[in-house]
Order: C-alpha cells, then structure tokens, then sequence
C-alpha cells in the first residue's frame, strides 16, 4: 500500500507543477513506457475535475435557494456564481507548459564556423591566379595582334611572356616504359572495410510480466566498438536505434549494422525474463443507486482481512473476514462516516500471504 501512496503523491506533485525538474523528466519517462501509470494519471486527474464539477452545483444550487428569498439580489448571486465557475474551471485546465529553447546564432557549432571561414580563404587565394591568368592572355592576344614586318629581326620576349608560354598536350611524347620500375611495384591488398566493426556491445534487459509481452531490451550505443555511425541493431525481426519494447520471454540474437551497411552478431545473447506482475484492478462505486458494492475476493483463496484507505494512507475501514464475509461494503467508515467522493485504495490479503489490491472510485 505504501507503494500506491507514493505513486499518489508523485501523481498529485506532477498535476500540481511542483516537481523537480530531474524527477519530472524521469517520470514522464515511466509514463511513456507504463500504461498502468499513464491510467492513473489520468483517473486522479478525472476525480479532481470531478470534485471540482460537484462543489460548483452545490454552490449553485445554494444561490438558487437563496434567490427565492425575499429581498435577496439576484445580480449578486448571479455575480458570484461567474466568478466561482471561472476560478475552478481556471484551477482545472491551467497547467505548465514547457517551454522548448530557441536555438540561437551563438549555438552555432565551432567546426561549422572554421569549415566557413576556410571556405572564404580558398577564393580569396584564388582570385589572384585567376587575375594573373587574365593578364597574360590579354598579353598573348596583343602579340597576336601585332602586324608582321617583312624585316627580319630578333624580337625582344619578355621573362612575363616566357613563362605563360603553354606547351601545347595534342601530341604526346612517347617515352619507353621501364622494365624494371613495373617489376618493383607493390600489389595493393585488398582491406576489408567492415574488418573494424566488433560485435561487442553493452545493454539490459527488463524482464516481461509471466504470460505477457512486456519485455523491454536498452542498448548502450555509445559502447559499440568501431564501426562508422549511426548504428541499427536488430533483434529477431525488428529494428531500432537504442531501445526495444513489447518482447516475449526468450533468446535473441543481436545484430549490429552501421552506416556503411557492415553487420555483425553481437557475442553476447540477448536474454529476456519472466517475472509475476501485479494487475490492479479499478472499481467504481456510487451508494446512492447501490446501497452496497460487492467486495471482490478470489473464491478460490480464503481471505482472511480487508481495507480502504484514502490517497493519503489513511485508514477509512478495516475488517476481518472469515469465509469470504463480509461480502459488501456499504460506503461507510469504521465509525459510521460516509466517504465522500474520491479516489480509494483497497487491499485483501489472503491465509497464504498474498494480496489483492486495486483502487475504487466514489461517486455521488
């Protein structure tokens, strides 16, 4: 029981907004991966609108009464029940958003930064050549254009012309090959690219509930040796990044795939456990259509005690029970008080020391 009281307290803290960021996050991550839990949260947050709902009638219908009195104003009351029907529909449906940050122009990776500034370099450093190559063609296009002198004289050339003198590559040289040098080059060998990826990688396990599917595999990608990012695993027929859910007990083998397409079995076998889960069970009671609810033993144990206790853990009622009797409960307490409407956690426990346990809703 005390089990339930935490989580109805984690509940109430999460509804509330007043959890610490850390836990915050680590139980909206048992909220992604528990169904039981999500249910929960959503039953505490139904009864709460509930509550709320069922004070604001009862005011309502207070100011109603109140109306028919003789020299009572109708605009007050009227005032009041906007004012009451807003505060609580305020209390239900505001809750904390989180706000996600925006990436800003200083967030800007510093190899990103580098990569641009070389970048500008480069053509930088290139402009001049292109400017040097600009020059000497116009050059070679004014000697061209110079007329021809019938006169015979050595013309001067400049060291400028001389060097941007291209030799023309439309007929090349033919040149003996070397014997020797082909008989003294090494065969390149052929490397294995996926030799470098080791089938070795760190996970666990969460054991399935006896009989179901539960099971869940968490890979540590960061363990993977060698290799080139990012990574597959796959087990049996499935595929995932880092996490798998919803497995049957059993043995799997652990594939892992990188980004060039090398697989390779990882050694050590993925084993999934079985273990015994508790299945609560939710109930729903309203004492004025039914006078009493039926306490629902398991005919086939001998109960042998019985309990109701609030969110809080405390203790509304409590009796023993001989032969699966009592059969019912009323909706009243150990002194004769009437349970109001909320949530309610009950628990049997059986002559050979196991337990029942479940929740019940009172309605009205």
């Amino acid at each position: 029981m005390k089990e339930y009281t935490d989580i109805l307290d984690r509940i109430e803290r999460y509804s509330k907004g007043k959890m610490p960021l850390d836990e915050k996050l680590v139980f909206e991550k048992e909220l992604a991966t528990d169904v039981s839990l999500r249910e929960q949260l959503e039953c505490s947050q139904i009864v709460d609108q509930m509550i709320v709902g069922a004070e604001a009638l009862k005011l309502k219908e207070q100011m109603q009464k109140d109306l028919n009195k003789p020299g009572f104003s109708k605009y007050w009351v009227a005032s009041i029940l906007v004012l009451v029907a807003s505060a609580g529909l305020y209390m239900v449906f505001n809750k904390k958003e989180d706000k996600t940050p925006v990436a800003t122009p200083a967030s800007v990776a510093p190899k990103t930064m580098k990569q641009a500034v070389k970048q500008v370099a480069v053509q930088q450093s290139a402009s001049p050549i292109a400017t040097k190559t600009a020059t000497s063609q116009e050059k070679k296009t004014s000697v061209k254009a110079q007329p021809a002198t019938p006169e015979f004289k050595v013309a001067s050339v400049q060291p400028e012309m001389v060097q941007n003198i291209s030799v023309p590559t439309s007929a090349p040289a033919f040149a003996a090959p070397s014997v020797a040098s082909k008989q003294n080059v090494p065969v390149a060998a052929k490397v294995d690219p996926c030799a470098d990826l080791v089938g070795e990688v760190e996970f666990y396990t969460v054991a399935t509930c006896a009989g179901d599917a539960s099971g869940e595999v968490y890979i540590k990608v960061e363990s993977v040796k060698g290799g080139s990012a990012p990574f597959v695993f796959k087990l049996g027929e499935r595929s995932a990044k880092s996490r798998f859910e919803q497995l049957p007990a059993g043995q799997y083998a652990l594939l892992i795939k990188d980004a060039k397409g090398c697989e390779v079995e990882n050694v050590k076998k993925v084993m999934i456990g079985e273990k015994q889960c508790k299945k609560n069970k939710e109930y729903v009671f309203n004492p004025e259509y039914d006078p009493t609810w039926t306490i629902p033993y398991n005919k086939e144990k001998e109960a042998s005690n019985f309990k109701i206790v609030d969110k809080s853990g405390k203790l509304f009622y409590q009796t023993s029970v001989s032969a699966h009797q009592p059969s019912e409960w009323n909706g009243e307490s150990n002194t004769g008080t009437t349970l109001g409407m909320g949530l309610y956690f009950i628990t049997i426990e059986y002559a050979d020391g196991s337990v029942d346990e479940g929740s019940i809703m009172v309605t009205r």
